[in-house]
């Protein structure tokens, strides 16, 4: 297992992301919720995370 990043948001809540080599599925911690997505959906998901925010501002 991998950590790609480990920090706090602006509303204090951690955040993690870490990529699993056996599992070949990246982890996203958002306070106490854990996501598990698939490697090769990963990047789809970083895209529509973007484009919401996006449409937010």
């Amino acid at each position: 297992m991998k950590d790609l990043i480990e920090t706090v948001t602006t509303s204090e809540t951690p955040v993690s992301v870490w990529f699993d080599d056996e599992t070949h599925e990246v982890g996203i911690q958002y306070g106490y919720v854990v996501l598990s997505v698939p490697v090769e959906d990963f990047h789809d998901l970083s895209e529509a995370f973007t484009e919401a925010r996006t449409k937010i501002e």
